[in-house]
């Protein structure tokens, strides 16, 4: 998030914050993720040596706590290593968020974040979801009217009944 709003925004800056989600209920949780990358070797390479330099250069890259902060400071992206959040830059104001040090918060955060629950209709939920906010970013249905059509949407495709 952080990479792309600097990257996209940069004359918003100082007019962003980020904080915790609200619970949900009084002591429920206040963490949750949504996104995240993957890495991969198509199955199509054949050559033993290229799929070893690979895997090197994934463990590498995603075990150094040292390398997932340089993708951080660079690039903006938060790692799920959480070695790596004992590093001074999570303690920095930006100034983009107007003087707050958002890593700290991310990271106090990330350790907190249940387990994602994937089930035969995550796929659905997903396109839903991503179609009915993209009708609300694009100003063609209120908050509200996304909601209700995205659980509508679950519920027909699904067969499950959607609070």
């Amino acid at each position: 998030m952080d990479g792309t709003l600097r990257a996209e925004l940069p004359d918003t800056a100082g007019n962003w914050g980020v904080y915790k989600l609200p619970a949900f209920e009084k002591g429920g949780t206040r963490a949750s993720n949504r996104g995240g990358s993957n890495m991969a070797i198509p199955a199509q390479i054949d050559n033993t040596g290229v799929v070893e330099r690979a895997w090197d250069f994934i463990e590498y890259s995603m075990t150094t706590p040292k390398v997932q902060n340089m993708m951080l400071e660079e690039y903006g992206l938060f790692p799920s290593l959480t070695t790596a959040y004992d590093a001074d830059i999570y303690d920095e104001k930006l100034d983009f968020y107007d003087g707050q040090p958002i890593f700290r918060l991310f990271a106090d955060v990330a350790t907190k974040i249940e387990p994602y629950r994937y089930t035969i209709d995550t796929p659905e939920v997903q396109d839903a979801l991503n179609t009915e906010l993209g009708r609300m970013l694009d100003g063609k249905k209120s908050p509200k009217q996304a909601v209700q059509k995205a659980a509508k949407t679950v519920a027909d495709r699904t067969g499950r009944k959607v609070a």
